[in-house]
């Protein structure tokens, strides 16, 4: 039995690493949608929207795979188990996180608050959803813009 620090090597299924980098390039153009709207090129919007699905869907599997020898191994130590996850998964995804809500911010103090990602927030709405934004909790409040003013495209 390992101790609650340590842990098997991770698996690593190549072939669907692969497949999810494809779905995230049609995640990303789905974000970019709209200028994908030219005569010629709906077919692209369609199929990046079908790789959404499938990105989600892969990246479950894969997380699952991966952290599954952690649950197995120590059955003991459930606990130590989730804290590794959640400190490895919040270690890889709160820097881009808050680096693209500063970033966000940054500009647009730098366009006097013209641009806009997603509709109109007054000010009150602005303070609410930037805070929202940081602490994540941003899909939990059913308004437009506090979900959408600040980092559209961070709702997953």
């Amino acid at each position: 039995s390992l101790a609650p620090g340590l842990h098997q090597p991770r698996a690593r299924i190549e072939a669907l690493t692969g497949l999810r980098f494809i779905a995230a390039i049609g995640v990303v153009l789905m974000h970019f949608s709209p200028l994908l709207a030219l005569p010629g090129l709906q077919w692209l919007v369609v199929l990046a929207g079908s790789t959404v699905p499938l990105f989600f869907v892969l990246s479950g599997f894969v997380l699952t795979v991966q952290y599954e020898a952690d649950f197995a191994i120590a059955p003991a130590w459930p606990a130590a188990s989730i804290r590794r996850y959640a400190v490895a998964r919040a270690a890889r995804i709160l820097p881009l996180y808050l680096g693209c809500l500063l970033l966000t911010l940054a500009a647009y103090l730098a366009s006097d608050w013209r641009l806009s990602l997603g509709g109109d927030a007054s000010t009150p709405h602005k303070a609410l959803g930037f805070a929202l934004n940081a602490l994540a909790l941003q899909a939990w409040v059913p308004h437009f813009a506090i979900q959408q003013f600040w980092n559209a495209p961070a709702w997953a």
